[in-house]
């Protein structure tokens, strides 16, 4: 019998052959992998041949639910993409939330494996009858807002539509895939693959709903958890400002970044905060399918002919609001909305015109290079032509396209030292000179710095910014429990924001399959997983080695005001973080995952093919 919970088949499609194969779920893998970025490591490993350049066409791009996903239960709405990074050239996943993934498993699929390029744009159809590949002649060149549009007014507003810009199209390394208008799988450019497939949009409606085994309990399960998540006292805050609300805590404590995080606090953080986005610009509230806590909303910019847009997560408000200097919550509700319907990457976006910035006003590039036009922060038209240009790659867009390691290395004068970037990502929006455990999860994070592998931050605040100790036990334990939630395919905030106890996803998983696990169990193939990414690394970066994982060197040295003026760890700390959390993975002092920790994850194949 197969496994209950899972829609059961995975889909191959060939774009150039336009041939569509489909498999059954094989049983072992599923338990081994859960789902989500589980599935997509070990597809990688195995189908995709090693040291493949990111943008050719044999490179493979996955999209994949995990087992809760679609369930009962909350917030269970994760869509993960994964394939080779053409940004970092390492392993990439990048999830978003809405109401996509729920849909494509209604529709009888876990997972989507796409293969080689289509002769022409077309987009994919997938549905209780099956999938199909559709021309998207005329839509190519289109916004993701357009595109979205038009294709919900051809078949329906229930059909979900995840779709890529005019970013993607061309080639920009840190291009984003859209849903919904605003939610974004934004990092290491998926979307970039997604483009250079040729693959415009993908559209899911089913009505398969899986089987499960437990119902009842399950629904008693999702009861309780429910009122667990809405009688915590954090709830109100986070379903007014969601991720916003950490603005003000971070500015306080100098770790909101500022003008390419030379410093770690603004001034005008009140402009842009999610409490004023919320007063000024507020139309209404949104939630994600499934979730009880609804942590976004609608914005309307009437500075802006009254677009209607989503208001600006905590990392966009960072990156391209206090990072840029823009205090006018409206000139950053609109960039927020050009990259969305250009299908950037804000994070990216944010940093990569920060560090050009920066380098304009230190003369590393002049008038010359930017085509007459100064470079400053706080010029929110700036920001706006530049995120044009980029997505466009018109002018010195064409070189903004490929971050800013691209860009330190071509223009070179020691520019690489304030080049905010772990493994060629650029970090998120948390200045970590004096935040160990951040810059750790950082340095750490195996697609490259982001945030999302282990949120340590208010750790570091908790006990104690200059301590070390404890610190490399608190980055592993992280990041085992939050990446396992994009296996299981739910979104985290329960977890992190209202403290749903973590029990409750291997209870789900024993209601919906029938195999009796425990939270213990799960977090072990998460640490597989973790290993197994690890490993990519090793095989697919020629020379990829310690020197990977350190900091930006912008974080040896202290800031000159704030909080923490003064103060900052040395690349002897950084090293001696290192050291710890490589001794307790089981890995060489060079980082490598040991024969004797493959074995215990049962990971041997890695070992015959590394030849470890």
């Amino acid at each position: 019998m197969p496994i209950k919970g899972y829609a059961g088949k995975i889909a191959y499609i060939d774009l150039k052959r336009e041939k569509i194969t489909e498999k059954p779920l094989n049983d072992e893998f599923a338990k081994e992998y859960l789902g989500g970025r589980g599935f997509i490591a070990k597809i990688l490993w195995d189908e995709l041949k090693a040291e493949t350049d990111p943008l050719n066409p044999n490179n493979i791009f996955i999209v994949a639910t995990g087992i809760l996903t679609g369930h009962t239960l909350p917030a269970a709405n994760r869509t993960i993409f994964g394939t080779k990074s053409p940004h970092t050239g390492g392993y990439a996943d990048s999830m978003m939330g809405g109401f996509f993934a729920p849909q494509l498993k209604f529709a009888g699929y876990d997972a989507l494996i796409f293969n080689n390029q289509a002769n022409r744009p077309v987009y994919i159809l997938v549905n209780d009858d099956g999938i199909s590949i559709e021309d998207a002649s005329n839509l190519w060149g289109k916004g993701t807002v357009e595109t979205e549009k038009i294709l919900k007014e051809k078949y329906s507003e229930t059909h979900q539509v995840s779709s890529i810009g005019p970013a993607a199209e061309n080639g920009v390394k840190y291009a984003c895939i859209t849903h919904a208008e605003g939610r974004n799988a934004g990092r290491e450019g998926v979307g970039t693959i997604m483009g250079n497939k040729k693959i415009k949009a993908i559209i899911a409606k089913g009505s398969k709903r899986p089987e499960v085994t437990d119902p009842e309990t399950l629904k008693s399960l999702n009861k309780e958890a429910i009122k667990q998540i809405r009688s915590h006292g954090f709830f109100e805050a986070f379903h007014k400002w969601g991720t916003t609300n950490v603005v003000d805590w971070c500015h306080n404590f100098a770790i909101l970044p500022n003008k390419n995080f030379q410093y770690g606090s603004y001034d005008d953080w009140e402009k842009i905060s999610g409490q004023t986005q919320r007063r000024e610009t507020m139309v209404k509230d949104k939630t994600c399918w499934g979730c009880p806590i609804g942590c976004w909303m609608i914005v309307e910019l009437k500075k802006y002919g009254g677009i209607q847009t989503h208001f600006t997560e905590y990392e966009t408000t960072g990156m391209i609001g206090s990072n840029l200097e823009l205090n006018d919550v409206q000139d950053l509700q609109y960039a927020n909305y050009l990259c969305n319907n250009l299908g950037l990457d804000t994070i990216s976006t944010g940093s990569t015109i920060a560090f050009t910035i920066e380098c304009y006003q230190r003369g590393i590039i002049t008038s010359k290079d930017t085509n007459g036009i100064e470079f400053k922060f706080g010029d929110a038209e700036l920001v706006f032509d530049l995120i044009k240009k980029i997505a466009n790659k018109n002018g010195i867009g064409e070189l903004l396209a490929e971050g800013t390691v691209f860009l330190a290395k071509r223009w070179d004068k020691n520019s690489i030292d304030f080049a905010i970037q772990v493994k060629n990502n650029e970090t998120s929006a948390y200045d970590s000179r004096m935040a160990p455990a951040m810059a750790l999860s950082f340095m750490t994070a195996d697609i490259g710095a982001h945030h999302n592998r282990s949120w340590a931050v208010m750790d570091d605040v908790r006990m104690g910014r200059e301590k070390l100790d404890g610190k490399p036990e608190l980055v592993i334990d992280l990041q085992h429990k939050r990446p396992l939630l994009d296996q299981l395919g739910v979104c985290r905030f329960p977890w992190v924001e209202t403290q749903l106890d973590y029990d409750y996803y291997a209870k789900f998983y024993t209601a919906i399959t029938g195999i009796e696990t425990t939270t213990t169990e799960l977090l072990k193939k998460s640490e597989k997983v973790w290993n197994l990414t690890r490993c990519f690394w090793f095989r697919e970066v020629p020379g990829f080695d310690r020197s990977w994982d350190l900091p930006p060197k912008r974080w040896t040295n202290p800031m000159d005001k704030g909080p923490t003026k003064g103060q900052t760890l040395k690349m002897k700390d950084y090293n001696e973080l290192l050291d710890k959390y490589y001794e307790l993975r089981g890995w060489d002092a060079n980082g490598k995952p040991t024969k004797e920790k493959l074995k215990e994850l049962k990971l041997e194949f890695v070992i015959r093919e590394l030849k470890i």
